[in-house]
């Protein structure tokens, strides 16, 4: 089955536009920048460079356990980043091997940007990008998506989100070598790796879709869905966040309560009214509810004084 205008690169690079709007504070790339910082994602697997970036995080933190948690952040995020948010987006899965995968990092230490390099992409077939093509598209029977091979640049189609889930699934799967290298320079158990990821997957659903517009239990949804599969094949998936509704003169919004700590109270002493985050699951969810349901009421009292 062949393409008479290959589609893959074209949509990658409107879902990186749409992902690096976002924020404002990550961007997401097509094609590695010709610049200094970046590093080939697979070259996180090496312990050297793991305990390169250990040794800078325990350094600049005071303290070992908060570096290990830093370090396990930086490692979940680069693929998170990669894979997971264009699904939770736009619904199109990058297929670039982690080859042809980079990374920058902030002067500060966390992942600020991702770059694909080629490999094709998947994509549901409501796509609307697909409606722009020459020729009507066949679908694949079954599970299996339908392929259209256009030189390194592959288009897939799949019928339905349970087989993106899967093929997600797959990428994310790539997350095992290298939390066992963070494991080895950091001495973090495998509970808290494998909870950082479910925590950072839960709570990247629930920001981009605050960020949308987007139902939140949908999104959580979402997040459940994928959780599950990655459990399933990964049997040290044990910690798991937890939903937290809050009602406010608006209605209801949702947040999350990791499963595991971040550690960040060890090294924000110094600012005792911002040591633990919302989400912290050492704090109780009287406190929680409480600064949460203050903070959508401030947020809301700006908006309204913005627009005047």
């Amino acid at each position: 089955m062949e393409l008479v205008e290959d589609r893959a690169p074209s949509l990658m690079r409107e879902t990186a536009a749409r992902l690096t709007a976002l924020g404002g504070y990550r961007r997401y790339l097509v094609g590695v920048p010709a610049e200094d910082g970046w590093v080939p994602l697979s070259r996180l697997a090496e312990p050297a460079l793991a305990e390169q970036w250990f040794s800078q995080a325990a350094e600049g933190l005071g303290d070992r356990p908060s570096a290990g948690a830093f370090l396990t952040r930086i490692y979940i995020d680069a693929v998170v980043l990669t894979w997971l948010y264009p699904v939770l987006v736009d619904g199109r899965l990058p297929l670039s091997p982690m080859a042809q995968v980079a990374i920058h990092r902030h002067p500060q230490g966390w992942v600020d940007a991702v770059a694909v390099n080629g490999g094709g992409l998947a994509v549901l077939a409501g796509d609307p990008g697909l409606a722009s093509l020459p020729a009507p598209l066949e679908r694949g029977a079954g599970p299996a998506p339908a392929a259209i091979p256009r030189q390194a640049e592959p288009l897939l189609v799949f019928a339905g989100q349970d087989e993106l889930f899967d093929a997600l699934t797959e990428r994310l799967l790539q997350l095992q070598p290298l939390l066992a290298v963070v494991r080895e320079v950091s001495g973090r158990g495998w509970p808290a790796l494998w909870g950082e990821v479910a925590d950072i997957i839960s709570g990247s659903a629930l920001w981009l879709a605050r960020l949308l517009g987007r139902d939140r239990w949908a999104a959580w949804g979402d997040a459940e869905a994928i959780i599950d599969r990655l459990a399933a094949r990964e049997p040290r998936l044990k910690v798991r966040p937890r939903p937290f509704p809050v009602q406010w003169s608006s209605g209801e919004d949702l947040f999350t309560v990791r499963g595991t700590c971040c550690l960040y109270y060890r090294f924000h002493k110094h600012n005792p009214e911002h040591r633990y985050c919302e989400s912290c699951p050492l704090r109780s969810d009287e406190w929680r509810l409480e600064r949460l349901r203050a903070q959508l009421e401030a947020d809301a009292a700006r908006e309204g004084a913005a627009a005047g």
